[in-house]
């Protein structure tokens, strides 16, 4: 499921993602290279750091 739009529709995507009877997982992006090839490799959601 690739994610665009509004943060709207953004935010329902991803509580639809909680809402399901399977786990799913959520990398770990740290930069827009990283970013790019998660989205590539068709992940639903993605996480990023914090300093």
């Amino acid at each position: 499921m690739a994610i665009q739009g509004g943060a709207m529709n953004t935010s329902q995507a991803f509580r639809k993602l909680h809402e399901r009877n399977e786990l799913f997982v959520m990398p770990n992006a740290w930069c827009e290279g990283s970013a790019r090839l998660i989205q590539q490799l068709g992940y639903a959601s993605l996480a990023t750091p914090h300093a």
